[in-house]
């Protein structure tokens, strides 16, 4: 059953589309999974968001979650099994990948002058319960503006992490440009989470 739209969509998408709001990316990103959705295809290919839905993303839109930084994966990691309420030794082995990305159009929603254009506040955009929302039904504002950007054409987003002080990479697959690549490299088995 699709998610009532949240009401600030129509104008973050207006904000957003046409606006020159982009910048080009490029590195390293990190990603930490069960062992059996560790193959190079599966990591950036967002299945598991599309399924479930995540901050950024309604359910029915893949993405893929990474952070820059290898201890935010970790968090993260342990934050989406918690919310799922699987125990970290039911989890195990998992993989981390380490990303190699260069995008051309990303919007840096870490950056504080962009979220005031926006009319937006990291606080408010990190405080949005989309689990809880998208439970009765209601899209997020976070997920709203996902679903903004993607609209307008951007590939990704650079977000403020929720468990750590660090930043995301949410990846839209199915966005990506000619010019744009995303490559998994150095899968390293964890034996203890």
């Amino acid at each position: 059953m699709p998610l009532a739209p949240h009401p600030e969509y129509e104008r973050l998408r207006g904000s957003l589309h046409g606006a020159h709001h982009g910048i080009s990316w490029k590195g390293t990103c990190y990603r930490v999974a069960e062992e059996r959705w560790s193959r190079a295809h599966d990591l950036f290919a967002g299945e598991g968001a599309r399924r479930a839905g995540g901050r950024w993303n309604q359910p029915g839109t893949a993405a893929a979650y990474a952070s820059l930084e290898l201890e935010a994966a970790l968090l993260e990691w342990k934050a989406q099994l918690r919310r799922a309420g699987i125990p970290l030794e039911q989890a195990t082995p998992a993989v981390v990948s380490t990303g190699e990305v260069e995008l051309e159009q990303v919007l840096d929603l870490a950056d504080a002058a962009l979220l005031r254009e926006l009319g937006l506040t990291r606080t408010k955009l990190l405080a949005s319960g989309w689990a809880d929302e998208n439970a009765t039904g209601r899209e997020s504002l976070s997920q709203a503006l996902g679903r903004a950007a993607l609209a307008s054409g951007y590939e990704a987003l650079l977000v403020p992490s929720a468990v750590a002080k660090a930043r995301n990479l949410v990846l839209f697959p199915q966005a990506l440009r000619p010019g744009s690549r995303v490559a998994a490299r150095e899968l390293t088995r964890l034996v203890e989470p």
